[in-house]
């Protein structure tokens, strides 16, 4: 059984950074020093679990007037299941009940489409930063255009359910 709970800021965040350097540092390469900023003190994580152990989390926060979500992962094991579709679901709602304009997303480029459909446009061509291990793009999607389809991508039974 799968079960979501919000964290604010860095207080009870142990769950949230355990799955982010499992993905992050320790499947994708990025530096452990580089993976945790500052706006983990001033962002709602959204934390999945599978039975007691976390599986997936993701952050909304608000910077500059703009809400970004980010620091979108799901342990390997756990991909193909739907759970980032659950996820991004927590996020956009998070964000669109707190009053967003528009949803801000830096995507890597291999993700792209998961964003699109949920209403997310490209902002520009794919870049890399220095110190960046893959391509990224950032991507928009003003409040009224973001979407939650009804069904999930790939989904078996894709026409005949209401998504769960």
């Amino acid at each position: 059984m799968l079960k979501a709970t919000w964290v604010f800021g860095t207080q009870n965040f142990e769950a949230a950074k355990a799955v982010r350097t499992a993905v992050f540092v320790e499947e994708q390469g990025y530096s452990l020093s580089e993976e945790f900023d500052d706006f983990d003190y001033y962002a709602w994580h959204a934390v999945i679990y599978y039975e007691d152990a976390p599986i997936a989390t993701g952050r909304v926060y608000l910077d500059q007037g703009n809400y970004t979500i980010g620091r979108v992962c799901v342990r390997k094991e756990f991909r193909g299941q739907h759970v980032g579709d659950l996820l991004i679901r927590l996020l956009l709602d998070r964000a669109l009940n707190a009053g967003a304009e528009g949803i801000h997303l830096c995507a890597q480029v291999t993700a792209q489409g998961f964003y699109e459909k949920f209403g997310l446009k490209a902002m520009g061509k794919p870049y890399r930063k220095p110190g960046e291990l893959y391509d990224h793009v950032d991507m928009y999607a003003p409040a009224q255009e973001v979407l939650f389809p009804r069904t999930c991508e790939n989904c078996p039974n894709a026409g005949t359910c209401d998504g769960e």
